[in-house]
């Protein structure tokens, strides 16, 4: 996904306090929460962590299209 937008994220907020690893991610979406705020984020992340690295796919409708598709 080449022409995707490419986020560096360094995991600190606002007040600048450290509240997740730093984390890479890339592609658009738009993440409506049930108070009605909404926030624009990516749709794919990485973060490396202590043991290891953590892989984010968010926003797919279908709850359980990755367990079921890929699963085995």
């Amino acid at each position: 996904m080449p022409k995707c937008k490419l986020w560096f994220l360094d995991g600190k907020d606002e007040k600048g306090k450290t509240v997740s690893n730093p984390n890479i991610g890339y592609g658009f979406q738009t993440i409506k929460y049930a108070d009605g705020k909404t926030k624009k984020f990516y749709q794919i992340g990485i973060s490396a962590n202590t043991t290891g690295i953590s892989v984010y796919i968010l926003g797919i409708k279908d709850k359980n299209y990755l367990a079921q598709t890929y699963g085995k």
